[in-house]
């Protein structure tokens, strides 16, 4: 029989294990994740949910693992698509683990040295209209009002509905070449023809709106006078200098047509 208290003393070896990223093989990194994930799920099929104790634990366990060869930009062959979708994974079960149990307008957060989260339950009813955050971030999502009606969810209006803000700051998507060879279009959009994530001048967020089970809702349809905002955390200053994001090209024949695609 699995405990809270079970889920406590594990996530604390775990974390011992992980706690010097450096000298961590990438196969212990990556059986470490999977661990952490597979603990988590059971702790939500388990319905026993995770204290604050445990959770600090996820955090600084991950935070290591996000700092370990599994996503080491040094080597182009240690990160899989598979890893950055256990990431993903491990940090939703994380947050249903979180709101098991919770009523609405509950919110639980997570800060730690790589990760910062915020898991908040509400009724579909009153979904929309104010913005979310968490500690040790400056991102921030900003939904419209009424937004379960506006984007259509399949649920009722007194139904509860989980929305999950993370922030990762290490690029677990697309730092190798061999993740964007394999036809990743989320790499291709992000970084064109760039090999490393040197290009990256963000925090990698991630924002999900899901049922009590964990299942992920698409948002599609939402009238454009009234989008979602996502206030990204820049890692590095923008030139806001309007001289310094102009292009140029030269016309050298007459009637010669210039394309200039936006954004620039």
């Amino acid at each position: 029989e699995i405990t809270e208290a079970n889920v406590d003393s594990m996530m604390s070896t775990l974390d011992g294990i992980v706690n010097a990223p450096n000298d961590l093989t990438t196969a212990t990194a990556i059986d470490s994740l999977l661990f952490a994930k597979k603990l988590l799920r059971v702790s939500v099929d388990s319905e026993i949910g995770i204290s604050t104790t445990g959770t600090g634990y996820v955090g600084t366990a991950l935070s290591y693992l996000l700092l370990s060869s599994m996503f080491n930009a040094s080597d182009v062959t240690s990160a899989t698509p598979v890893s950055a979708a256990n990431v993903t994974d491990t940090l939703r079960f994380l947050s249903m683990a979180q709101l098991y149990g919770a009523f609405a307008g509950i919110e639980y957060t997570v800060s730690s040295a790589m990760i910062h989260s915020a898991s908040a339950r509400e009724e579909a009813q009153y979904l929309g209209g104010d913005s979310r955050g968490m500690p040790g971030s400056n991102v921030k999502v900003s939904f419209p009002s009424n937004f379960s009606n506006a984007a259509k969810l399949p649920v009722s209006g007194n139904a509860y509905v989980d929305m999950r803000v993370v922030t990762l700051d290490t690029d677990v998507y697309t730092a190798y070449a061999s993740y964007r060879n394999s036809g990743n279009t989320v790499a291709s959009n992000m970084y064109g023809s760039s090999t490393y994530n040197t290009d990256l001048n963000s925090a990698v967020t991630q924002v999900e709106v899901m049922d009590e089970d964990g299942n992920v809702f698409d948002v599609g349809g939402l009238d454009p006078a009234e989008p979602i905002y996502v206030t990204m955390q820049a890692t590095e200053p923008i030139d806001t200098n309007f001289s310094g994001w102009k292009m140029e090209k030269i016309c050298y024949t007459d009637g010669q047509v210039i394309e200039m695609d936006c954004p620039l």
